[in-house]
């Protein structure tokens, strides 16, 4: 409806803005930490190693059924499977051990080296991935 000729218009005051929170008490909810992970597996001379035997794929369900999000990848031309992982510290202390030691049903691991975020070869901040996954191949001369 329109208004009438020399009608005052009203303004009202604006609602104060809400109080600040406050640091939330001891056992209260907050998120948990997260941290970052990079690893490189290398597999053992002279076998399969790690390519070729489902390891990417055990490390993504492995990762998955924890919590922890990221990706894995072989580097054909180095005959390594490398990633990166973003979790829980103990679901990464987890998946650090189990790629080091266990892998794939079928895989062969000579050895395995890590960087955490802290030492800056992962990354400084949280990429929020979805999910874990099995990224394509890099490299794609093969080793002969």
């Amino acid at each position: 409806m329109p208004r009438a000729a020399g009608a005052a218009s009203r303004t009202f005051p604006a609602p104060p803005p809400p109080p600040l929170p406050r640091a939330l008490p001891a056992g209260s909810f907050a998120f948990p930490p997260i941290a970052a992970l990079a690893f490189v597996v290398h597999g053992e001379p002279g076998t399969d190693g790690v390519q070729g035997v489902g390891f990417r794929k055990a490390v993504a369900r492995f990762a998955a059924a924890r919590g922890v999000t990221g990706w894995a990848r072989n580097d054909a031309a180095a005959g390594t499977v490398e990633g990166v992982a973003e979790g829980a510290p103990a679901a990464l202390a987890e998946l650090r051990r189990f790629v080091a030691e266990e892998g794939s049903p079928r895989s062969v691991i000579a050895g395995a080296a890590f960087a955490d975020a802290e030492d800056g070869a992962a990354r400084a901040r949280p990429r929020a991935w979805r999910g874990f996954t099995v990224a394509p191949t890099t490299n794609a001369a093969r080793r002969a």
